[in-house]
């Protein structure tokens, strides 16, 4: 599952923090990124975060009192849920395609699911 979030931090200090709270209270590893997101009158930073479990009820609770965009790709979905300012929902959209895709982000967080990646492909080849 995939979940970004655009809150128009303006640089990637401010999209760490915001990445930063939203982790600390989840109990699962997840890889996050930041994305640089253009096209606006601001060009500015969002955030995605991927991880095996759902957490979009989480995360939505933890942001729900903000002005954010919000995307949420779940496996097999045919497109995101999406929620917010559509300025900010444009750029949430734009940091879940690039997640999904692979194609862009600065890493901000790696190693938990690296671990757990790693310890399933072991699990795997060890049957």
């Amino acid at each position: 599952m995939i979940i970004a979030i655009d809150a128009g931090s303006k640089d990637t200090a401010a999209a760490d923090h915001l990445l930063y709270e939203v982790i600390d209270g989840l109990e699962q590893p997840v890889l996050a990124l930041t994305h640089t997101v253009s096209g606006d009158d601001r060009p500015h930073v969002a955030v995605s975060l991927t991880s095996a479990a759902d957490l979009a009820d989480p995360v939505r609770a933890m942001v729900a009192e903000r002005n954010v965009g919000l995307a949420v790709t779940r496996p097999g979905a045919s497109e995101p849920e999406l929620a917010g300012p559509s300025r900010l929902v444009r750029g949430a959209y734009v940091a879940a395609v690039e997640a999904a895709l692979g194609t862009t982000g600065r890493v901000v967080r790696w190693a938990s699911i690296t671990w757990r990646a790693s310890a399933v492909c072991r699990s795997r080849t060890t049957r």
